[in-house]
C-alpha cells in the first residue's frame, strides 16, 4: 500500500489506467502484480513538504524495474549547488538500484547543455550514478568534446525527420530612420535595442498573424504589452505564456484565443501546440542555437496535424545603397552557426569561433552602426574594389586566408562535423573560404599524385 493522503499525490490517480490499479479507502493505492504498473510524477512532486517521506516509502515498499526521466534537464545542477529536487531524485535512483540491481534508467532531453558544461556532467552523474572528476567543465573546446564522448557512450542523439515541411523566412523591414535612436542606446542595454526594433516590427507582425499563430520574444518586459496591444486592436484574441503567467497556453490549445505570445518559458515541457499551430513569428530571437531549436520544437514536432510549418523572422535593416546594418541579422547569424560549446558537447561540432556575449555583441553592433552613419554623413557608402576570386588563389592570399580559416585539415574537419546547410550558408557569406578550400584541395591532390 502507498499512502496518497497528501493533496498533490492524490492527483496522480488520474494518470493511472484504471485496470492497472486498485484504489482503497482512506487514500491508499494497491498495485496489480499481474499487469505492468506505471507511476507518473512531475518534477514538482520532489519539492513538496512530504516529498522525502514519499520517496522513502516508494523505494522501501516497491521494486522499480524501469525509471524514465523525461525533460531530465529540470533535474540538473549548476556549480556546487544541488536543489532539493535533484537530491531526492538522486536518492530515488540510488535506493531503487539497491533494491533491484537490474533496474534501468532512461533520461531524455533535447538540451542537456544550455548555459554551461557542468550541466551535462551533472546529468551524466545523475543517470549513471558515478562521478566524473576527470571531466573538465571550464569553457574550452577540449572540455566540451570530452563531455561529448561520454554522452555518446551513455546515450544516443536522435533528431527526428518529420513528414511536414519546415519553411523559415526572414522578412526584411527597412527602417533607416531608427539610426539615431539605436545609436543612443546605453552600454549593455540589450533590452532597449530590442524594444526599439520591436516597435518597427509591429505592423509586420500584425500582418503575418492569423488565428493559430505563436509569437515568440526572448524578452517579456515592455515587448509583450506592445505586441498584445497591436494585435488586440486588429481584433485578435491574445493570451501570454511566460515565467510568471502560464495561463495562455491552455486557452490557445482550446482555440479560445487566436494568438499566443510566448517567452523562453515555452522552450521545454510544453506539448500540444503542434495540434493547433503551424505559424511561428519570432519577434526577438533566442541567444543560442539550442534555444532556437527548442523553440522550433514547440510547433515542428511529432503529431503535427499540418503539412507545413511556417517560421517568420522579421529583421530590421538600415540600408543605403549596398551599405547595410542590421542587429537582427547579426542575431540570426549567431544562432545559425554551430559555434557554442553546447553544440560541441551535444553534437561534437567544433566551434568555429568564440561566441561573443550579448553585451559585447551590442557594443560591436553599435560601433558598426556608428561607422554606417559616418559613411552616410560623408556622402554615402564608399566603393571598395577587390580582386576577383578564382582557383587557385595567389600565394599571399592563401597565407592570409589560412591564418583566418585554418589549414586544409582544419577546414576539412569543420566541413565533416557540420550540417551541409550550415556549410552552404557559411560559404555564401564567406566565399573566400570556399576558394581557399578548393585551392588547398588541389594542392593536396597534386602532392598525392
Amino acid at each position: 500500500m502507498l499512502d496518497l493522503n497528501s493533496g498533490w499525490a492524490a492527483e496522480i490517480l488520474n494518470a493511472f489506467p484504471k485496470s492497472h490499479v486498485i484504489v482503497k479507502e482512506r487514500g491508499t493505492l494497491s498495485l496489480d502484480a499481474k499487469k505492468p504498473n506505471y507511476l507518473l510524477l512531475n518534477y514538482e512532486a520532489f519539492q513538496q513538504p512530504d516529498s522525502q517521506a514519499f520517496v522513502k516509502a516508494l523505494t522501501r515498499d516497491y521494486k522499480i524495474d524501469f525509471m524514465v526521466l523525461d525533460e531530465v534537464h529540470f533535474a540538473k545542477s549548476r556549480g556546487q549547488a544541488e536543489s532539493r529536487r535533484r537530491q531526492l531524485i538522486n536518492y530515488l535512483l540510488a535506493e531503487g538500484a539497491k533494491a533491484n540491481t537490474r533496474m534501468r534508467v532512461l533520461a531524455m532531453s533535447a538540451t542537456p547543455v544550455i548555459n554551461s558544461l557542468d550541466e551535462a556532467v551533472s546529468l551524466l552523474e545523475l543517470v549513471t550514478g558515478h562521478t566524473y572528476p576527470d571531466l573538465d567543465v571550464r569553457p574550452k573546446v577540449s572540455s566540451a568534446l570530452a563531455i561529448h564522448e561520454q554522452l555518446v557512450i551513455h546515450g544516443v542523439r536522435y533528431v527526428p525527420r518529420y513528414e511536414m515541411e519546415l519553411h523559415e523566412r526572414a522578412v526584411e523591414i527597412l527602417a533607416p530612420e531608427l539610426a539615431e535612436r539605436l545609436q543612443s542606446v546605453g552600454k549593455g542595454q540589450v533590452l532597449a535595442i530590442e524594444t526599439i526594433l520591436t516597435e518597427a516590427k509591429l505592423s509586420t507582425i500584425v500582418e503575418l498573424a492569423k488565428p493559430g499563430t505563436l509569437i515568440y520574444s526572448q524578452f517579456v518586459e515592455s515587448i509583450f504589452p506592445m505586441i498584445r496591444e497591436q494585435l488586440t486592436r486588429k481584433g485578435f484574441r491574445v493570451a501570454a505564456f511566460n515565467g510568471e503567467d502560464k495561463s495562455g497556453v491552455e486557452l490557445f490549445k482550446k482555440r479560445e484565443v487566436d494568438v499566443l505570445i510566448g517567452s523562453s518559458a515555452l522552450g521545454t515541457g510544453v506539448d500540444g501546440l503542434q495540434y493547433v499551430c503551424n505559424r511561428l513569428i519570432v519577434a526577438c530571437l533566442p541567444w543560442t542555437s539550442a534555444g532556437y531549436e527548442q523553440l522550433l520544437g514547440r510547433v515542428y514536432r511529432q503529431g503535427s496535424t499540418f503539412r507545413d510549418v511556417e517560421v517568420f523572422i522579421p529583421q530590421v535593416i538600415l540600408r543605403n545603397g549596398n551599405d547595410e546594418w542590421s542587429w537582427d541579422r547579426q542575431r540570426l547569424a549567431r544562432i545559425r552557426y554551430k559555434k557554442t560549446l553546447a553544440d560541441a558537447a551535444v553534437d561534437g561540432a567544433v566551434p568555429e569561433a568564440k561566441l561573443a556575449s550579448p553585451e559585447l555583441m551590442l557594443e560591436e553592433a553599435k560601433r558598426a552602426l556608428t561607422a554606417w552613419i559616418e559613411r552616410l554623413a560623408n556622402g554615402g557608402p564608399c566603393e571598395v574594389l577587390r580582386p576577383i576570386l578564382k582557383v587557385p588563389l595567389p600565394p599571399e592570399t592563401v597565407r592570409e586566408g589560412t591564418k583566418h580559416f585554418g589549414d586544409f585539415s582544419t577546414m576539412n574537419a569543420r566541413i565533416n562535423s557540420s550540417l551541409s546547410s550550415t556549410t552552404h550558408l557559411r560559404y555564401q557569406q564567406n566565399p573566400e573560404e570556399w576558394f581557399l578550400y578548393h585551392t588547398l584541395y588541389r594542392e593536396a591532390r597534386s602532392n598525392m599524385a
